[in-house]
């Protein structure tokens, strides 16, 4: 990586302010801090030095930071899914009654195919299921 200049864009003239460092491993932490850093840069960074690349900039710097402080490698932390528990399938009748949490399935579109035809889910159909929990 090649060193890059700073400048104040709000004069007539340019104005170089510093020298940015390059980004590796010998960097200070300060400077490392003190700099704005794209993240495909720390993520070049990253990879040129076994770390993993993946995550928001910030989680990528916090790696950095912990990489250039200590040369441990933190592996990302992974976010769990929410698991949903699957509501057990209900025979769908007309007299089915709507209840809270309705989900607009697969088995619900066949069903409503069946009764009528020419059947789609539609914004109105959801603000129905919506409105009217406790009815059929």
């Amino acid at each position: 990586m090649k060193n890059n200049l700073v400048f104040n864009m709000f004069q007539d003239e340019p104005t170089v302010f510093c020298l940015r460092p390059n980004l590796s491993k010998d960097i200070s932490i300060e400077s490392f801090k003190d700099f704005y850093w794209l993240k495909e840069e720390l993520q070049t960074f990253c990879r040129e030095n076994g770390i993993s690349s993946t995550g928001s900039k910030i989680e990528i710097s916090d790696r950095i930071e912990t990489f250039l402080r200590t040369g441990e490698i933190k592996n990302p932390i992974r976010k769990t899914k929410i698991n949903r528990t699957v509501e057990p399938q209900v025979h769908l009748s007309l007299d089915t009654v709507i209840r809270e949490n309705h989900r607009c399935s697969q088995d619900v579109r066949a069903f409503f195919k069946t009764a009528i035809p020419k059947f789609h889910f539609s914004t109105y159909i959801q603000n129905y299921f919506k409105s009217n929990v406790g009815k059929t």
